[in-house]
């Protein structure tokens, strides 16, 4: 049986490559494999509406440019490959780093989600449901943390799939998620991307080592300096 492929050329035309599938199956092919989805994902919502609420018998399977994309939890022997791909990437993210998430997710304090790309570690992301920062913890808001992706695999919507792990966990057990951002340029892609996905300041101002700024002090503009946001889930 034939197996229908779009490229990512047709994403650019929603109304098309649906039209292009219900044609293909008419005809016999039962599979679909979506080539470039996630590098194009504002141009596909309602075509994957239909995807997902059955317009279709048939089997989806979601690519990027034929790379097959799983995300999971953090497991026992994941620690020591992390801890090894960033420091080949010049990042001192220690074994140890990662050994304290997974206990903590086994005490349920926190859930880790790992990104593997054929096979390969490419990023992970964390929810705390625990976080320090006084404006959320008094709530009882879920903060999403360090949220990193491997050089090597950014630019193919590894972040964002990982994001929206980490969101539908969080809508299990509150309305609302948070998040902090830091402020100096080496963050400028992540704040463009809180933005899109609906995340808003939490009007309390920036902080630096979970202490507020006051207004006229100075401070290192280094990774501890953030600005906490915040956004409304749907019920999980």
């Amino acid at each position: 049986m034939p197996v229908l492929l779009i490229g990512r050329k047709r994403w650019r035309c929603p109304k098309s490559a649906v039209n292009l599938i219900h044609y293909c199956l008419d005809y016999g092919a039962n599979g679909i494999v979506l080539l470039g989805l996630w590098s194009s994902y504002e141009h596909v919502d309602h075509l994957m509406c239909s995807l997902k609420y059955g317009a279709f018998g048939h089997k989806v399977l979601h690519m990027e440019n034929a790379e097959t994309v799983q995300i999971r939890l953090l497991e026992e022997s994941d620690p020591p490959s992390i801890a090894a791909a960033f420091t080949n990437m010049g990042w001192n993210k220690p074994e140890t780093q990662y050994r304290r998430y997974l206990h903590e997710q086994l005490e349920g304090t926190r859930t880790c989600f790992v990104g593997i790309i054929d096979g390969q570690f490419a990023g992970y992301v964390t929810v705390d449901w625990r976080p320090t920062y006084a404006a959320f913890a008094d709530l009882n808001i879920p903060e999403i943390q360090d949220l990193n992706v491997l050089t090597t695999y950014r630019r193919k919507g590894i972040a964002s799939r990982l994001l929206d792990y980490a969101e539908t966990e969080a809508a299990r057990r509150s309305g609302i998620v948070g998040i902090a951002v830091g402020l100096h340029p080496g963050y400028n892609a992540a704040q463009r991307l809180y933005a899109k996905r609906g995340y808003i300041p939490d009007g309390r101002g920036i902080t630096y080592r979970n202490c507020f700024v006051e207004e006229g002090a100075s401070v290192v503009l280094d990774d501890d300096l953030v600005l906490h946001f915040t956004k409304q889930l749907p019920a999980g």
